[in-house]
């Protein structure tokens, strides 16, 4: 009889800068988190060589010998790993069958930190600490007139049940199959920090399919799970469709269902024109978002808009016209006659037609030229409102950079281009103020003004708590970069601890969302919207920026200086933000692409009661915020601050950061295609 296996294998994390990794291993209740770092093996030769045979049977290019046995590259390296845990995991008391497991268990487990080490003949685990790192959960929707989040019941995560089947080793890290209250079947879909435009999308599609008079092949929205404390939105409940897990993409093309492909075809098309007559639109149309049920019919599934290269062009993307393009694609995709290079017809994509869908013929529209990294600069400087004086372009439209090799550096800005503060400096207290004036309401950004900033994050939250750290885990900002240039997350990624220099060490991290873009951000009068509760005034130094050879948005900000005025706690400051090229502090931008990040921002700062000033900052106090992009696709910003400050100035920042942070995310990126060219 085959013994019951004591861990499921998770995510596996690498870099291609270095030979470390990370193994995610769960056990009964219990999350591991196990790095594995080369420098830990440099004791036994031997296991340091077999470390390297197992990470290079990872990488994707590998090729095994002839007289290689086939084996999971990853289990094999768990396998070669994990038989030190043995001891540790057989301690771990199992799942108990007499228990209905929650949903809460699931999202929230006890996270144990590990290091495999070496000695001279053996490998060890050596236990970090029990915090390990929880991402944070859910998003919180802003309050819109447009949809009654409400109208669907709301869960709390203790009310939904897992099943866990017999002899399961671990909860799964992400359930699907659950019970609303161990009654009704549901589909379990999790909702990201960042997933505001996205999860909104579907609430609002489910919401008109609910008023359908007659039923269509979709998902159907049961309910929403939701964190009482926070009122952050961590996933949907979606009618549970009876599949197999077969999806189009992987039975449209099998021999066995060639007889259905025409009925697939047409399923999906009466689907697709019942939700457009309603308002709906699918979205990201797709073969891989329509599941084959055990009765062999076609049901469509994500409502949460976006494209995918090959099947919707992006300029397409959440229309009726990308729904139908992809529904083309999807049609020659299953009847063989994909296209494979662009054909121009007198109909435009605007002629298509679902009575052309239906009978596999009209126009072809050929896939997408390939996707660029059309991600701009995304700058966190806070300078006052400024505008372009001059531009000899005539068009006034940017010329792209899509394949800089650098991404900070892949938006050409329109040339001759000179750009001056709208307001002269003042800095006279009884002029400044919290929110939104008269005035101000008549400034075309003001329809981004929202007054509700949400509280800190359970992120954050439990960073401040465990706040201040141990002081050898602080670092100054001299070894930022190497330490921000790692794979993987630090142990204070949120929280306060103080440094060897003297000064204190402040990290937030913020999830930043799901969108394509995240932009340049554009401040002054727009400043006040990044913390409407703390942010009174900024103006930029100097008054006049000829930046008529600067080729990114990234290089506007450096050499300038942002006059601050906000509040930090219960006490207003000025202080002063000089941004510099990331190379002084020895960051390689070279390095970014292979991390996945995709600008880092850096800036020496003011200390609290110098005022505005642009010289005698201290060599000691900077900041630094990181965008970094995930293996999941979502982004993330890593800040560090580095300031002489007691454990209360501390606080304060670090609340002040979490508060706006997550603040801004919620509108950046549509603030900044709309004025992109009002700086």
């Amino acid at each position: 009889m085959q013994s019951q296996p004591l861990y499921t294998l998770g995510p596996f994390w690498s870099s291609e800068l270095n030979k470390d990794s990370q193994l995610n291993i769960f056990v009964s209740d219990k999350h591991f988190q196990i790095e594995l770092k080369a420098s830990n093996f440099e004791a036994s030769p031997t296991l340091l060589a077999e470390y390297l045979r197992h990470l290079e049977r990872l990488e994707p290019d590998y090729l095994p010998h002839s007289n290689e046995e086939f084996e999971d590259p990853l289990e094999g390296l768990a396998d070669w790993a994990l038989g030190c845990f043995k001891p540790i995991f057989q301690k771990i008391s199992p799942l108990r069958i007499d228990r209905n497991y929650a949903l809460h268990d699931c999202l929230f487990p006890n996270v144990l930190h590990y290091s495999l080490c070496a000695d001279e003949t053996r490998l060890l685990p050596v236990f970090l600490d029990r915090v390990g790192r929880e991402r944070l959960l859910g998003t919180l929707l802003p309050e819109s007139q447009e949809l009654d989040y409400y109208s669907f019941p709301t869960y709390r995560p203790d009310e939904i049940q897992v099943p866990v089947p017999d002899g399961s080793s671990a909860l799964p890290a992400v359930p699907r199959k659950v019970y609303i209250k161990g009654q009704q079947l549901a589909f379990f879909k999790s909702v990201n920090t960042g997933d505001v435009n996205s999860t909104f999308r579907e609430l609002r599609a489910y919401a008109k399919i609910k008023t359908f008079s007659q039923p269509v092949n979709t998902c159907k929205l049961y309910g929403i799970v939701q964190i009482p404390s926070s009122g952050r939105i961590v996933g949907l409940l979606l009618s549970y469709i009876e599949s197999d897990n077969r999806t189009l993409l992987c039975a449209g093309k099998d021999p066995r269902y060639a007889s259905m492909r025409q009925k697939w075809t047409d399923q999906i098309t009466r689907t697709v024109e019942e939700l457009h007559a309603h308002g709906v639109v699918w979205g990201d149309a797709k073969p891989d978002n329509v599941l084959i049920d055990v009765q062999d019919d076609a049901c469509l599934i994500d409502f949460g808009g976006g494209y995918t290269r090959g099947w919707v062009n992006k300029e397409l993307a959440n229309t009726t016209e990308g729904d139908l393009h992809g529904l083309r694609r999807i049609s020659e995709w299953l009847s063989g006659h994909f296209p494979t290079r662009s054909s121009k017809s007198g109909n435009g994509p605007g002629k298509t037609d679902l009575r052309d869908i239906r009978r596999n013929g009209g126009e072809h529209i050929s896939p997408d030229s390939p996707r660029s990294t059309d991600f701009l600069y995304f700058s966190l400087s806070r300078f006052s409102s400024h505008r372009i004086l001059s531009c000899k372009h005539a068009s006034f439209v940017p010329s792209l950079l899509y394949t800089s090799p650098n991404p900070d550096i892949q938006t050409k800005m329109p040339q001759q281009l000179i750009s001056r503060n709208v307001d002269p400096y003042h800095n006279d207290p009884s002029k400044l103020y919290l929110g939104y004036r008269e005035q101000d309401y008549k400034k075309p950004w003001a329809k981004y003004f929202n007054p509700n900033v949400a509280l800190i994050s359970d992120e954050v939250e439990k960073g401040l708590i465990c706040s201040p750290w141990a002081s050898p885990l602080g670092y100054g900002p001299s070894e930022a970069h190497d330490r921000l240039l790692r794979p993987g997350y630090e142990t204070i990624e949120n929280g306060f601890v103080a440094t060897k220099e003297g000064t204190t060490m402040i990290a937030v991290r913020t999830d930043m969302g799901d969108g394509e873009k995240h932009h340049l951000l554009l401040t002054g009068e727009i400043y006040k919207l990044w913390h409407p509760q703390a942010h009174q005034y900024t103006w930029r130094n100097p008054d006049e920026l000829d930046i008529t050879h600067k080729s990114s948005y990234a290089e506007r900000y450096i050499g300038i200086f942002s006059f601050i005025n906000e509040y930090l706690g219960s006490h207003c400051t000025d202080l002063t933000v000089a941004f510099i090229d990331p190379k002084e502090l020895g960051i390689e931008k070279e390095k970014w692409p292979k991390m996945g990040i995709e600008t880092m921002v850096c800036a020496r700062i003011g200390t609290p009661g110098q005022g505005h000033i642009t010289e005698n900052f201290d060599g000691k106090s900077y900041l630094i915020h990181q965008i970094r992009r995930g293996q999941d696709g979502k982004r993330e910003l890593r800040s560090r601050f580095w300031l002489p400050a007691p454990e209360g100035a501390a606080r304060d920042l670090m609340v002040h950061c979490g508060m706006e942070m997550s603040h801004l995310a919620t509108f950046l990126p549509a603030l900044f295609e709309e004025f992109k060219y009002t700086l």
